[in-house]
């Protein structure tokens, strides 16, 4: 049956038939009558099953406050398909956000540039774009408010105000919580050592983001792998020439083998230890120099004793300690 056939069908039912229709699928509103989309038992119904039927109800019923808060306790981002003047309704709004602080997107203009408001949606946080991209320039320079969005989400750093992205402490909030929040970090900030370490500590790519200074400051860009080796994977070609730099990375994680320059990638001290800490690493060595480290890992030799018979079952303690240094020394 194609779709304009199912909802010519669906129009022939009566009240009493849709509305146990909509009970259990409440988006089946859409292809009810007119007269039915603006009956309230039955869009009161619909919306209590599933909170987007709100879309399909007549402009009387999005107007209607029992039905839009029922649609948004279902799902907050409903508030997309209220009139106009509830989207204006401070109650309904600061129930929305207090389930999901996306909904903020849809309030109005008035509530988005609510104090109380923007921090209750920034507290509610789940997913897609951060609340504060949809405040007012007042309370994007809002320090306490800017405080509290970066504590919950380290990019929301983005919408803050100039002024902001250039305060430390907020600045180092947000890249403890995400690392990638260097990014929206004032230039000046990016050049700050502690700060820059405290992304990279949470991820190693954040280097990218990093003043041009320090991604070729010999010293920090050594710090900067240790913390996490992935930050390789951004530092200029010629420092993943550096021995130093580059076992320092593959110690942390060995799979950065890969961004190591040709030279390294045949080291033996580059290559034992990326291998001893992570025996993929061994493709990317060359074909012709991988022989010689294609022997039992650490992982493999816990295993085995993890399997041992009962009789020869050794506490934990014992094998990395006794075991692992005499077996897997490079």
């Amino acid at each position: 049956m194609s779709a304009a056939r199912c909802a010519q069908w669906f129009r022939s039912l009566d009240r009493e038939t849709v509305l146990a229709l909509v009970v259990n699928s409440g988006r089946a509103l859409e292809f009810a009558s007119y007269t039915l989309r603006n009956d309230r038992e039955i869009v009161l119904a619909a919306v209590t099953d599933n909170g987007d039927a709100l879309e399909y109800a007549s402009e009387t019923r999005r107007n209607d406050r029992d039905i839009v808060l029922t649609a948004i306790t279902d799902n907050a981002c409903t508030l997309r398909f209220a009139s106009g003047m509830l989207r204006n309704d401070r109650e309904i709004v600061l129930a929305a956000v207090t389930e999901d602080g996306d909904a903020l997107e849809y309030a109005s203009m008035m509530l988005r540039n609510d104090r109380e408001i923007l921090l209750t949606a920034i507290a509610h946080v789940t997913d897609g774009w951060h609340p504060l991209k949809y405040a007012s320039d007042t309370l994007r320079n809002d320090r306490d408010i800017v405080l509290a969005a970066v504590t919950e989400e380290g990019c929301a750093l983005e919408y803050a105000s100039e002024r902001l992205r250039d305060d430390r402490d907020i600045v180092l909030t947000a890249v403890a919580n995400h690392g990638y929040a260097l990014e929206y970090a004032s230039t000046t900030l990016r050049n700050d050592e502690e700060i820059v370490l405290t992304a990279v500590a949470d991820s190693g790519y954040a280097l990218q983001y990093a003043s041009e200074a320090l991604r070729n400051d010999r010293m920090f860009v050594h710090a900067a792998v240790a913390r996490d080796g992935y930050a390789l994977f951004k530092v200029p070609t010629t420092l993943r020439d550096d021995r130093e730099i580059v076992i320092a990375a593959v110690a942390c994680h060995g799979i950065t083998l890969m961004a190591a320059s040709e030279r390294l990638r045949v080291d033996r001290q580059v290559v034992s230890t990326a291998v001893y800490e992570n025996r993929t690493a061994l493709i990317h060595v060359p074909c012709e120099h991988r022989a010689q480290y294609m022997r039992a890992g650490p992982n493999e030799t816990r295993l085995l004793f993890k399997y041992m018979p009962r009789p020869f079952l050794l506490p934990e303690e014992v094998i990395e300690m006794h075991i692992l240094p005499k077996c897997h020394s490079m």
